[in-house]
C-alpha cells in the first residue's frame, strides 16, 4: 500500500487550548487551523503608510479610534423644561420615563410641531396600539376586566400616569378616548358642524 494516498493526520486539540493558542500567536502561527492562508506577518513589516501594524494599533488606542462606546455613554442634556419635568416625574414604582431624556426630547419636540388635530390623531393612534395589546383578566365577582398596556412613540411601554402626563390629558379624557378608539381612530370634529 502507498502512504501518499492517505490524508495527513491532524493533532487533536488539547485541554490547554488557550495556552496553545497563546503560544502559537507568540510564534506568529495563526490560531485558526482552517485559515485560508498561511501568511505570517514578518516582524517589523510596514503597512502602506510606512507604519508597522503595532504602531497603527497604538495610534488607534491613543486617538480613540474605534472607541464609540465612550461617546454613547455621554449623558444627554436638554434645555426644554417640559422634558426635564417629565423625565423627573415619578409616575410609578417602575419609573418608566425617569431619566429617558433623549427619547422624551424627541417625543416632545415632535408633539410641539404638530397641530392640535395631529396631536389628537397621535393620541388615538397610540391608544389603538394599546387597545390591541390589552389583556383580559378575571376579577373577583366582577367578571372580566381589561388591563391596558400604554405605548408611546419613542418611549415604548409606559404606565397610565406617564401616558396622561406626556400627552397632557386627564383620566376622564383618557377613558373617553379609549371608548372612541374602540370604534374609530379618526378624531371627532368639534365646533362649527352642521346638525
Amino acid at each position: 500500500m502507498k502512504d501518499s494516498a492517505l490524508p495527513p493526520v491532524l493533532p487533536l486539540p488539547s485541554v490547554t487550548g488557550a495556552l496553545d493558542a497563546a503560544a502559537a500567536a507568540a510564534n506568529g502561527v495563526p490560531d485558526d487551523e482552517s485559515a485560508d492562508s498561511d501568511y505570517v506577518e514578518a516582524a517589523g513589516a510596514l503597512g502602506p503608510d510606512g507604519n508597522s501594524s503595532d504602531e497603527i494599533d497604538d495610534d488607534r488606542q491613543q486617538t480613540g479610534a474605534g472607541n464609540d462606546d465612550a461617546n454613547d455613554e455621554e449623558e444627554y442634556s436638554t434645555e426644554n423644561t417640559k422634558v426635564i419635568q417629565l423625565t423627573n416625574y415619578t409616575c410609578c414604582a417602575k419609573r418608566c420615563i425617569f431619566g429617558r431624556t433623549r427619547e422624551m426630547d424627541l417625543f416632545i419636540d415632535s408633539l410641539d410641531e404638530m397641530t392640535k388635530e395631529m396631536q389628537h390623531a397621535c393620541i388615538l393612534t397610540s391608544l389603538s396600539i394599546s387597545v390591541a395589546l390589552t389583556t383580559k383578566r378575571k376579577s373577583r365577582g366582577k367578571g372580566l376586566r381589561a388591563r391596558y398596556t400604554y405605548v408611546m412613540p419613542y418611549l415604548g411601554n409606559v404606565c397610565k400616569q406617564a401616558f396622561e402626563a406626556c400627552f397632557d390629558i386627564s383620566g376622564g379624557s383618557l377613558n373617553r378616548l379609549r371608548k372612541q378608539v374602540s370604534t374609530s381612530i379618526v378624531p371627532k370634529k368639534h365646533g362649527n358642524m352642521s346638525n
